[in-house]
């Protein structure tokens, strides 16, 4: 992933842009923000999109084609999606894999989603490694089917209460309405008489109002009933502006004007400073066909940088993804495990860094980064491959990072864990940090996590104890250090 951008993420990937703008966001208790965050994403266009084609804002939402909750022993496939465009998806866990607290389905991340009330139709309740729970039971139909919570709620107890309405004859798509939280915050939702997001308001009678443009279809015969957002005006007069390429060439699927069909074009900050992003398709080999993607080509600031981008994807085993970006600074090269790289029972692999080389603009490498993966089974569900139809990826793991190691000035700074010094939770039990020097260490720090199965608080850390084997050498002086012990 490269951020360089405050809200921007380029994925070196997959060659996406992401951007995450937050409009509004309210301080609590516990570090619990009321937070309204804006993620503009690529994803299935719905019957109506009250926030503009390519934006999201949502509280999280469960993606699910299945009353499964009323069907025991069903194995749909669920996705949660987070507010940021993230997803977790849920599969029934594998015997023996030593997670505790009996949880319906898990993630490879170890979100859990479970009943409201078993065997029933009243909905989910996932929730996260970090204990916030999310009840899902405002169903919401636009073409997807989903679930939006009305209740989200943190390890401590803080809460949020979140109320929707139907704005088609009672049913269909929902709309988020209010957010009230425990402490007393809160948000109103306003939109449009065309049921667009006209303006957010917040108790305190902060507002932040949002203005769109229909979208051009290409052709005067035709009309679409979508909306481009492209100003937000803050609180304060200032603005963020957008805006998107057209519609596409109809006559020639592979036109490289295509490739950009109503993607973001450029970003105006309340500064007046912009970014310009531009696009091109990228090719890989399938089962049964060549598959081209849209991917970000190059992008420009108002200030002169310039980043251009180069995705190439393997077409074979054992060959990884490679991704050149040439910035103002120099060159970063990045390789991923691809879809063609692994085989049908390492699908986890796909999309893993593997190797990431930052360069000047000539001469030898700067730094180079290398990573080794490890796993342990989640599921023994079968999932679709992508590209390849015909096969399918056996097993769901969730990746654990065995080895980074860090090349610098001639200098290898290397962590590691052993595949057998992860707890259940993939929580590493002991840590090795070396390097080669000079100067020469190495030592090994031992970790005690503290797991709540009934919080579902799954990576907190009791405490840790170093043992370092650390030499410091100037002519005949040596210093090393004793035994150091922390608790958090």
């Amino acid at each position: 992933m490269l951020v360089e951008h405050p809200g921007e993420e380029i994925d070196l990937f997959s060659g996406q842009l992401r951007l995450h703008h937050v409009d509004v966001e309210i301080p609590g208790s516990g570090g619990f923000a009321l937070r309204v965050e804006r993620t503009y994403k690529l994803h299935t266009i719905e019957a109506f999109e009250p926030f503009g084609i390519t934006w999201l804002m949502h509280f999280g939402r469960l993606k699910t084609g299945s009353s499964e909750c009323g069907v025991p022993g069903a194995d749909a496939l669920m996705e949660f999606e987070l507010p940021d465009g993230r997803v977790e998806a849920f599969f029934k866990p594998a015997q023996g894999i030593g997670i505790a607290g009996s949880p319906r389905k898990l993630s490879p991340n170890l979100w859990r989603i479970d009943c409201i009330t078993p065997t029933t139709n009243s909905g989910y309740v996932v929730v996260s490694p970090e204990g916030t729970r999310y009840q899902l039971d405002v169903a919401s139909y636009g073409g997807v089917s989903y679930l939006y919570p009305s209740a989200i709620s943190d390890r401590h107890g803080n809460r949020f209460n979140l109320t929707y309405f139907y704005p088609f004859n009672n049913s269909g798509q929902a709309l988020i309405k209010t957010i009230t939280s425990s402490d007393g915050r809160s948000v109103t939702f306003n939109y449009t008489p065309g049921f667009l997001l006209d303006n957010i308001t917040t108790g305190e009678g902060r507002t932040w109002k949002y203005s769109y443009q229909q979208i051009d279809s290409g052709s005067p015969s035709v009309v679409y009933n979508y909306f481009q957002l492209m100003i937000v005006t803050r609180p304060d007069g200032s603005t963020l502006k957008y805006d998107y390429y057209g519609p596409g060439n109809p006559n020639n699927a592979l036109d490289p004007k295509n490739a950009s069909v109503y993607h973001m074009k450029t970003v105006t900050y309340p500064w007046n400073g912009t970014i310009n992003y531009e696009y091109t398709y990228s090719t890989v080999n399938g089962d049964s066909a060549l598959y081209y993607f849209s991917v970000i080509q190059k992008k420009t600031t108002s200030d002169g940088g310039v980043w251009s981008f180069v995705f190439k994807f393997a077409n074979q085993p054992n060959v990884q993804d490679i991704t050149t970006v040439t910035t103002p600074s120099g060159i970063v090269t990045a390789e991923h495990y691809g879809y063609n790289s692994v085989p049908v029972d390492e699908c986890w692999k796909s999309g893993l860094p593997t190797k990431k080389t930052i360069s000047p603009s000539t001469g030898a490498a700067l730094e180079t980064q290398t990573f080794s993966w490890g796993s342990s089974l989640i599921s023994n569900a079968q999932t679709s491959r992508p590209l390849h139809t015909a096969s399918v990826c056996f097993g769901i793991s969730q990746p654990r990072l065995t080895q980074k190691q860090i090349v610098r000035e001639g200098n290898a700074h290397t962590t590691a864990v052993l595949p057998t010094d992860f707890d259940p939770y993939g929580n590493p039990t002991k840590v090795t940090e070396s390097s080669v020097g000079p100067p020469a260490y190495s030592r090994t720090k031992t970790l005690a996590p503290q797991v709540s199965i009934t919080s579902w608080i799954l990576h907190q850390l009791d405490k840790q104890t170093h043992r370092p084997q650390w030499r410091y050498e100037t002519g005949d002086e040596v210093w090393g250090h004793n035994k150091i012990r922390l608790r958090s």
